[in-house]
């Protein structure tokens, strides 16, 4: 425990119940209970990337909770942020979905109770405007960027997905989506919770409004590349809610709709690529060419 930790749980009357071990930038998370016996969820960050980590999640709570979503997100119990440190004092909302699932007997009721959770968020979200259609473009730019970055070289060195991008960027680019509502296509197994009072998820960007067809393509992509139990079964289930159900709220022809989680599928593969490529070569391999099948079908 660093001395500002120490500090922290002085002020608030915390005691440490243990540390979680996660992949996130900010590297000390920690379970908590509090003076009454509560559980808390305590994010400290002294450096400049948990600092600025712990900045945009509250920026995107506090959009969240504009958008009506407050039950959407953990309760936060303090939030400070000076030269030296940021933190943030939150509900604990249990086990993520990415433990309940590997946990579970029955993860195919977890996928559905997910898809029914999120639902109603995208219908009290929904508004009319521009940020749908700047996502899907945020989308095609890390694209390209992951492609020509990182994976061009290694994976496709004579550059044959150069003219099906080009195509992509043809087909996408006469997208019309007048609505938008919660979205951020970083969604995924364990930043996401199901807990007795609902669906509930942490760890917000600051953009926290877009187009969560996206968002299901990558959420879906994510849990057969980790193989979580269920997922290959339940994605074909994830899919068909985002290209009629969701596509139905944002008033978005399916056809379309279609496009656009496949849109969301390219570029979890290529980032599952990119981060699997040296320690898992051949899956990293497989990735990328189901990628290639994807482009496929955004530009057929």
């Amino acid at each position: 425990m660093t001395t500002t930790t120490a500090m922290l749980c002085e002020k608030y009357g915390l005691q440490i119940v243990h540390k979680f071990q996660l992949g996130n930038v900010c590297k000390a998370v920690f379970r908590v209970q509090d003076l009454a016996g509560n559980t808390l969820v305590l994010k400290v960050g002294t450096d400049a990337r948990g600092m600025a980590e712990i900045r945009r999640n509250k920026i995107g709570y506090d959009k969240l909770i504009s958008l009506g979503l407050d039950s959407f997100i953990p309760r936060i119990h303090a939030y400070e942020i000076n030269d030296f440190f940021a933190v943030l004092l939150m509900e604990d909302c249990g086990e993520d979905v990415l433990t309940q699932i590997k946990k579970s007997d029955n993860p195919a009721k977890l996928y559905d109770l997910i898809t029914e959770g999120i639902e109603p968020v995208y219908r009290r979200s929904k508004r009319q405007g521009a940020d749908g259609s700047n996502m899907i473009q945020s989308v095609q730019k890390k694209i390209k960027e992951q492609y020509q970055t990182h994976l061009r070289s290694p994976f496709d060195p004579e550059g044959c997905l150069e003219a099906q991008i080009r195509s992509m960027d043809a087909v996408i680019d006469h997208v019309s989506v007048p609505f938008f509502c919660f979205s951020n296509w970083d969604f995924t197994p364990d930043d996401v919770y199901l807990t007795t009072d609902g669906i509930k998820y942490s760890d917000p960007h600051e953009e926290v409004t877009g187009n969560p067809i996206i968002d299901m393509a990558c959420f879906a992509g994510v849990a057969v590349a980790h193989g979580l139990p269920g997922s290959v079964e339940a994605y074909g289930r994830i899919e068909a809610f985002a290209i009629q159900r969701v596509a139905d709220i944002l008033e978005i022809d399916e056809h379309i709709a279609s496009k656009l989680f496949f849109l969301g599928r390219i570029l979890q593969c290529f980032l599952s690529t990119r981060f699997r490529g040296k320690e898992f070569p051949e899956q990293a391999k497989q990735l990328f060419a189901e990628a290639r099948i994807y482009l496929e079908k955004v530009t057929a």
